[in-house]
């Protein structure tokens, strides 16, 4: 084991295979530190200082003591990205939390585009390669055209796009939602409305209703051309 400043440290995301970082588990490990607790030493490849295990821990760390920090970490060597990823997929299901199925889906696909087959991703994140190509079946879509195409791994929100081919806002809202079924989040927003529990002082809550009203006006007005 060695230490590292944390500023030493490179984090790649193309080869970190959670689609985010739960901010909440970050705080709890940052309590843990004003605690005085001590936390597990990352995973760092030891040629390029690129996070293979541990960018939670990383932030954690940066919060409570700063970016000038030194952490505990271990060394490891790599033949290629494929190799390195496969390794980040096998440390993070089996520490912290489990994989989502939008990230077993992600990791899938950037597996493919390193050129690593489904039996390998499949070890990897500890699944059946049966379940890897239902993922890349049902929950991916496309987006671009010849040469430029790429598989877009699906949220669970619109997963009814998969097969299909994604414009570019489409592609770009995809990577911003929440991953619930869309009525989830109708009925939230009916719920809060209903039950006289929107903040009627947040500006900017306002102006997002404003908006969606508009929106609605003219989605509906769109649904009702294509009924006639």
């Amino acid at each position: 084991m060695v230490e590292l400043k944390l500023s030493e440290l490179v984090f790649d995301y193309d080869l970190y295979p959670r689609s985010m970082i739960d901010s909440q588990h970050v705080s709890s490990m940052v309590e843990a530190l004003a605690a005085g607790r001590t936390l597990p030493p990352i995973i760092v490849e030891k040629k390029t200082k690129r996070v293979v295990e541990g960018w939670k821990r990383c932030r954690a760390y940066r919060r409570h003591f700063g970016a000038e920090a030194t952490i505990p970490a271990e060394l490891k060597t790599y033949r290629s990205d494929a190799e390195f990823y496969l390794d980040a997929c096998r440390y993070n299901r089996d520490h912290g939390q489990p994989f989502t199925s939008y990230d077993r889906t992600r990791s899938a696909v950037r597996a493919q585009a390193l050129g690593l087959s489904q039996a390998q991703i499949a070890e990897a994140l500890g699944i059946s390669v049966e379940r890897i190509e239902s993922s890349l079946t049902r929950t991916t879509a496309v987006s671009g055209s010849g040469k430029a195409q790429t598989i877009v791994p699906l949220k669970g929100t619109i997963r009814h796009m998969a097969g299909r081919n994604l414009n570019a806002r489409q592609r770009e809202a995809n990577d911003k939602l929440g991953g619930m079924p869309a009525r989830f989040f109708i009925e939230q927003l009916i719920t809060l409305m209903e039950s006289d529990l929107i903040d009627r002082a947040d500006r900017h809550v306002l102006e997002a209703l404003k908006r969606l009203e508009g929106s609605l006006e003219k989605y509906l007005e769109g649904e009702k051309a294509l009924s006639k």
